[in-house]
């Protein structure tokens, strides 16, 4: 068996196709070149075949491409053994691939024939460049359609967007208009009470002086009831001698003007007059237009017996006040003269008896000189009192370091004596009166001397702007006194200690209170014990 085989492939008892070729070497070489070439050839097309159908596995008809690469492989084959066989002779074996090829080929053609129909149904590349351009264009339209799309769907949206704005703008005016309108009949309903309610006579009337609408105010105040009153004309409660006003009053009121406080009279349904403050105002329709005039007349008859009768007190007091300090410079004045006679006259009983009086005699005459001269010092208070209502009211700018320099000169002595020290800040330019700026430091300031400390005693003297006013402040780290007695220590008379202890008669701080309220001030303490006492008055720009 084995020998038959290796008998089949020897080729022995043939000779080659080179006898053929009587061995010429250039046609030998034109056969092995052109049947190697297209051997080749046949070999790479099913390559070709075999990768094509791998990268397209969509193709319904593969199959048929790899029929091709058999038969094309095996035609290649054949020419593969026609180079062989020029050399050697094995005939069989080329026979037999020629079968092979041969095998290959009746069903591939058999199998081509019925594809055929298949095959030419496959589009031409021209068919499908044809198509292809169609869905091209398809697809630019389908884009532009698209794209036309998207911009009607961008404005859209951005119609919405805008008429989404609109409603939300829209919706919030018309709650702002109903909040408004809310309010606006929450107000109107305020009014309606007020105007029901209110004691004032409140009414409206038309420009020609009809009345058109009478609140209960106005039926209390003139007397008649708004039945009676609505539709009349509003002349009916002026008196005689006012008939006049009625049509100057609706000339301003037709000319938008307000007639605010005016004080005239007006009759009651009794007959009865009033005196009344009326204010008058236009009211306008939803266009402007000034269609009526409103109202409110308030019934002042008793606040005018009030005024008069306030009027007739006040010129009462003044002249009562001017004769109370006439009366007490002329007391005061008159009573120095009595009183130097009696001091006088124990004053020479204690020198020309004084030797034949007993120690207790004497005593009595001492006391009696004391109390002279207490007396004496409380007339001649009295009389500076007095006398701030007789002095000239006149005032003229002054520089405040003067009238403290002048107080402190004249109780150079005292503050010798004491050994204060008076510390002097900026003062301020103002008018007043002088005489009584220098009296008024001068009280503070002796004060401050009398009431002091043996430690270091320090007056200070200071002066700012506040709230449109100037306010001093006379400080001193004197004795003190307790807040309680802050306000009694400007009482008139009023001491808060013994005579003994300390001299005085009760009046310096009065006088003090008296010269700043006439200076349209005001004054007032603050002090603790053993911390000292401020003074403080303010007075005007």
């Amino acid at each position: 068996m084995l020998a038959s085989l290796l008998s089949f492939f020897s080729g022995e008892g043939f000779m080659p196709h080179g006898h053929c070729y009587l061995w010429t070497k250039g046609l030998i070489q034109l056969h092995v070149f052109s049947d190697g070439f297209i051997a080749l050839a046949y070999f790479s097309i099913p390559l070709t075949l075999g990768w094509f159908v791998r990268r397209r596995r969509d193709i319904d008809f593969g199959w048929m491409f790899i029929l091709f690469g058999v038969f094309i492989l095996a035609c290649g084959m054949t020419h593969v053994m026609e180079v062989w066989n020029i050399w050697r002779s094995t005939y069989w074996l080329s026979g037999v691939v020629k079968a092979i090829t041969a095998l290959a080929s009746v069903p591939t053609a058999i199998l081509l024939t019925k594809l055929m129909p298949h095959a030419l149904m496959v589009p031409s590349p021209r068919q499908l460049q044809s198509v292809n351009r169609t869905l091209e264009e398809e697809v630019r339209t389908r884009r532009a359609a698209e794209e036309k799309l998207r911009e009607l769907n961008a404005d859209l949206e951005s119609r919405v967007a805008r008429r989404t704005a609109d409603l939300e703008t829209a919706n919030a005016e018309l709650r702002r208009l109903l909040a408004e309108q809310k309010r606006t009949e929450e107000a109107l309903a305020q009014l309606a009470i007020i105007v029901q309610s209110s004691g004032d006579a409140i009414t409206s009337k038309k420009l020609d002086g009809t009345i058109t609408s009478w609140n209960p105010g106005a039926e209390r105040t003139f007397g008649y009831t708004a039945h009676e009153a609505i539709g009349q004309p509003m002349s009916m409660i002026f008196p005689p001698e006012k008939m006049d006003e009625e049509t100057q009053i609706l000339e301003r009121v037709t000319r938008g003007e307000v007639v605010g406080h005016l004080e005239t009279e007006r009759v009651r349904k009794d007959g009865a007059r009033l005196n009344v403050s009326l204010s008058i105002s236009p009211i306008r329709d939803t266009a402007g237009q000034i269609v009526a005039a409103s109202t409110i007349a308030r019934d002042i008859t008793d606040s005018k017996q009030v005024e008069a009768q306030m009027r007739r007190m006040m010129i009462e007091l003044e002249r009562s006040n001017q004769e109370l300090g006439q009366f007490a410079y002329v007391a005061s004045h008159d009573l120095k003269e009595p009183l130097r006679a009696v001091t006088s006259c124990v004053q020479l009983l204690r020198k020309g008896y004084g030797e034949r009086l007993d120690p207790r005699g004497l005593e009595f005459v001492d006391h009696a000189v004391d109390g002279a001269k207490r007396m004496q010092q409380l007339i001649d208070g009295l009389l500076s009192y007095s006398r701030l209502e007789q002095q000239e009211s006149e005032l003229q700018p002054i520089h405040f370091a003067v009238p403290v320099q002048q107080a402190c000169e004249n109780l150079e002595t005292a503050i010798a004596e004491g050994k204060v020290e008076v510390k002097v800040g900026t003062l301020p330019n103002l008018k007043c009166h002088f005489a009584q700026m220098v009296q008024l430091f001068q009280n503070l300031i002796g004060n401050a001397v009398k009431f002091r400390r043996d430690q270091s005693p320090v007056v200070w003297i200071a002066a700012e702007r506040k709230n449109g006013d100037w306010l001093f402040s006379v400080r001193d780290n004197g004795i003190g006194f307790e807040p309680e007695f802050c306000e009694r220590v400007f009482g008139l008379f009023q001491r808060l200690h013994t005579r003994r202890k300390y001299s005085g008669t009760g009046i310096g701080l009065a006088i003090c209170k008296k010269i700043v309220e006439r200076h349209q001030g005001r004054i007032w303490v603050e002090s603790r014990p053993e911390h000292g006492t401020t003074f403080f008055f303010t007075l005007p720009e």
